[in-house]
């Protein structure tokens, strides 16, 4: 196993756990001191510092969905640092469905998630949708 497989995996595992809602594998891939960046212009997004505002954030957009969300991975890159997913969101809300492809940039320290940033494909959707 090269050093970067043990990222690629931990992240494959956070993103299972997150569509599984998994919360104890959540709280335990998830640094306390860990930060989320969700870039938009939406009420969900910001800067999300420490495992109890990412969490909540997990259940806001899971509210706000009615639980519609789901995240296919289609690859995971990694390196010794990092990992990159490149995914597929899709939800449905209100009259509104969401279909976007993203890439989560994330850093990890100590076999756990240290930083994760969003980056949409298409980010007026994005905001329209959770808007």
């Amino acid at each position: 196993m090269n050093s970067s497989e043990p990222h690629r995996e931990t992240a494959l595992r956070l993103l299972s756990a997150f569509k599984q809602r998994d919360l104890p594998t959540l709280q335990a891939l998830i640094a306390p001191e860990a930060v989320l960046h969700v870039p938009g212009q939406h009420a969900i997004a910001g800067e999300k510092r420490g495992l109890p505002a990412i969490l909540d954030f997990f259940a806001r957009m899971a509210e706000r969905s009615e639980q519609t969300v789901l995240v296919n991975v289609k690859d995971v890159l990694a390196s010794p640092d990092h990992a990159v997913a490149l995914c597929t969101i899709t939800a449905t809300r209100l009259d509104r469905s969401l279909h976007n492809d993203v890439a989560y940039v994330m850093r990890f320290q100590r076999g756990q998630l240290l930083s994760l940033h969003m980056h949409n494909y298409d980010q007026d959707h994005v905001n329209q949708f959770w808007a």
